[in-house]
């Protein structure tokens, strides 16, 4: 990782850059990739990082990085590994950057809690950006369903389509979603099954 990120420090034509499945990246490594990821001649407009170890201090990184990038529009963040909820405070808190541009953000199968969730839909409050949202196989209940739908409810959300697949969602989240739909004009996929 640390070659990779030395080849790409003058690279301005890569868009895609897809790391899934190494998860024997270090942070050593990351730091070289996220170092590339500020420099003036980055323009990547998407970055998949499934399957892949981050830590709370890469996850910082990576939320510092997000918070001013004017290129990063897609970010896959599905299935990481070793990231508490501080390193996820830091991602979730970039949202709320009025830099940050980030349209898609993929975070299936995160085992996200209800703690996690919420400071989510807490940093969504204040993002205009954000259309695609994926939080498939996530460990969220009552709680962090109440919290989600104010978000529906914010007349500023962009999100147009949010993929909450494989989630426990009781009779009461339903009616919740339900209320909250009807004060949304922009959401146009709501995924449930």
């Amino acid at each position: 990782a640390v070659i990779l990120g030395t080849a790409l420090a003058e690279n301005g034509t890569l868009r895609k850059l897809n790391l899934s499945a190494n998860d024997k990246i270090t942070n050593i490594g990351w730091r070289a990739i996220f170092s590339w990821l500020q420099s003036v001649y980055t323009r990547l407009e998407n970055l998949s990082l499934e399957s892949t170890t981050l830590d709370d201090a890469t996850a910082n990184l990576l939320g510092n990085i997000l918070a001013n990038s004017t290129y990063l529009r897609v970010l896959n963040l599905s299935s990481i590994y070793a990231t508490t909820t501080e390193g996820l405070r830091s991602v979730f808190d970039a949202l709320q950057s009025p830099r940050c541009i980030l349209q898609e953000l993929d975070l299936c199968s995160d085992e996200l809690d209800n703690e996690e969730v919420t400071l989510l839909w807490n940093s969504l409050t204040n993002n205009y950006v954000l259309k695609r949202l994926k939080l498939r196989d996530n460990y969220i209940n009552a709680s962090g369903w109440e919290a989600f739908s104010a978000v529906l409810q914010n007349a500023n959300s962009a999100l147009e389509i949010i993929d909450l697949a494989q989630n426990t969602i009781d009779d009461g989240a339903m009616v919740s979603f339900a209320s909250s739909l009807r004060r949304n004009s922009k959401l146009h996929t709501l995924i449930l099954n």
